[in-house]
């Protein structure tokens, strides 16, 4: 009987150490959250899931651990035009800075002595697919309430980049950048923070995309697009035709 007891204790405090450590967040998307939360302000939450620290604000969350979240404070309608200009720079660093973090502990030089076990590389490419989709979601959020905003195309393009392994995806998302945003930028502080998977510098941005968009439009194999694509491209950029002329040519002598 006192064997029972003492199980049963230890399961107890198991259960409220976990409690302890773990809270459950609710989103408005509908989505849960586990994981512990290691920072609070009066707009946001930090909470930190397998390691990771996100960012969730608060007008974004339903409830943590059952409590329902209710901020009282309501900005003016001048506030608010300010504020979420300046709220949407932070939410998009947050996320880049969080992207770039992801990269750099997943991303290694080669060699024998830097391979990473089977089993590891599943849970890296498990968690990376859930990390890109909640930060694909957050980035589309943060152009849906700012599209004119001078970070809204280099989230655009951020979203197109996490797409990388599906083409298909990838072309849509740059589709979408090249019609929304047709004198496209790429800030600053996004190259030096993001320069993983960043553009190069030296080649116009809207070049870089259309290349991009043939190498989608190939590997997928719409051949359709890959055509229209390049001899759009020919023509707005003369001095650049020969590149996408030799991708054409690449295209129509390949064998079927």
């Amino acid at each position: 009987m006192s064997k029972k007891i003492i199980v049963l204790s230890i399961a107890l405090f198991l259960l409220s150490l976990s409690s302890t450590f773990a809270e459950t967040i609710v989103l408005k998307s509908g989505k849960t959250i586990e994981g512990k939360i290691v920072e609070k302000t009066d707009k946001s939450v930090k909470v930190d899931v397998e390691g990771i620290p996100i960012t969730y604000y608060l007008e974004d969350i339903i409830s943590i651990d059952g409590k329902l979240i209710d901020i009282i404070k309501q900005p003016s309608p001048k506030q608010t035009s300010v504020s979420s200009t300046d709220e949407m720079e932070s939410r998009f660093k947050n996320i880049s800075s969080q992207i770039a973090k992801e990269f750099s502990q997943t991303v290694s030089p080669e060699g024998k002595q830097y391979e990473v076990s089977e089993k590891q590389r599943e849970d890296n490419f498990s968690r990376q697919s859930r990390l890109f989709k909640e930060w694909q979601e957050e980035l589309r959020n943060l152009i849906k309430a700012n599209p004119k905003s001078i970070w809204a195309d280099d989230a655009q393009y951020i979203i197109a980049t996490l797409n990388a392994a599906n083409p298909k995806k990838q072309a849509l998302e740059l589709e979408y950048l090249l019609k929304e945003y047709p004198n496209m930028h790429i800030e600053d502080w996004t190259r030096e923070n993001l320069a993983i998977i960043m553009p190069n510098p030296k080649i116009p941005f809207e070049i870089i995309v259309r290349l991009q968009l043939c190498s989608d439009y190939k590997q997928s194999g719409d051949t359709a697009k890959l055509k229209q694509m390049c001899e759009e491209s020919m023509k707005k950029y003369p001095d650049k035709a020969k590149i996408f002329e030799k991708l054409l040519q690449e295209n129509t002598t390949t064998p079927k």
